[in-house]
């Protein structure tokens, strides 16, 4: 039979995208996650589909709003690489466990999850801790 090339840390990534399922994290603290946000906000702003600017940020990468449980690429006035379209037309998810592993290191996630060892992410920004506060607050603007 022959061997997957997919190393533990895709399998796992794999599971999580496809079941929904996130590893472990700590409790969230969105006040603690809008702290976070600033450096996000250096790129990316969260707006609202009414227009309204939920937090301000730059424009180099995608409106945030919506990403939390949200499909990968899924903002269409946003020019994605074409890594980020290929995770978007197989239907990734952002779960909370997807967020945390594409922070942690934005190419290896992208990498592992398309099984493509030439697949970049545009976005160099990595974090290792955090993700669970950030998740919590881009939540907490979509209420």
């Amino acid at each position: 039979m022959p061997r997957s090339r997919l190393t533990p840390i895709a399998i796992g990534v794999a599971l999580a995208l496809n079941l929904g399922a996130t590893p472990p994290l700590r409790a969230q603290d969105v006040d603690r996650g809008a702290q976070l946000f600033s450096d996000c906000a250096a790129c990316h702003r969260v707006v609202a589909p009414d227009g309204t600017i939920l937090r301000g940020g730059g424009r180099a990468g995608p409106n945030l709003y919506g990403v939390a449980g949200g499909r990968a690429a899924s903002d269409s006035r946003f020019d994605y690489s074409q890594w980020l379209r290929a995770l978007g037309a197989r239907d990734v998810t952002w779960t909370q466990g997807a967020l945390a592993e594409y922070l942690r290191n934005p190419t290896i996630f992208t990498k592992q999850v398309l099984d493509d060892p030439e697949a970049r992410s545009r976005m160099a920004y990595r974090m290792e801790t955090g993700a669970a506060d950030i998740w919590a607050y881009l939540e907490s603007l979509e209420r």
